[in-house]
């Protein structure tokens, strides 16, 4: 979102979640709020699953219309394990950028035409042993 959390505060973080709390209400896709951070999936089977998680999308740009927080398009990328529909996601009127990984909370999430795997990056992996 472009507004995103008002940053050294408290009292800001809080009032942010209580304002998009309702976010996910709005839509039938599993929805993950985290921060500022929100991210939105479902199984894609068919056409049928496509429009689905389109409606969605389409869902989460009026609320962000509403709201007067706008997703940043530039950020919102599509990421699609396991793909064999071809379908183009749009959020206003923007097409979302299909990727062949994406970082989540320090995991990067990969898809390959036949499986998905996880993976750390080396950075998070050498500060895990220094813990240990």
């Amino acid at each position: 979102m472009i507004s995103g959390v008002p940053q050294r505060s408290i009292l800001g973080p809080i009032l942010f979640l209580l304002f998009i709390n309702d976010l996910a209400d709005k839509i039938s896709s599993v929805a993950k709020l985290f921060a500022d951070d929100s991210k939105l999936y479902r199984s894609v089977r068919s056409d049928d699953d496509c429009k689905l998680l389109q409606d969605d999308l389409n869902a989460l740009a009026a609320w962000s219309n509403q709201w007067l927080m706008r997703f940043n398009e530039d950020k919102c990328v599509v990421l699609k394990i396991r793909a064999s529909l071809n379908y183009i996601y749009t959020l206003n009127g923007t097409h979302l950028k299909e990727v062949d990984e994406q970082r989540d909370l320090g995991v990067i999430v990969l898809t390959t035409d036949l499986h998905h795997r996880l993976t750390f990056r080396t950075l998070h992996l050498k500060h895990l042993n220094d813990y240990l």
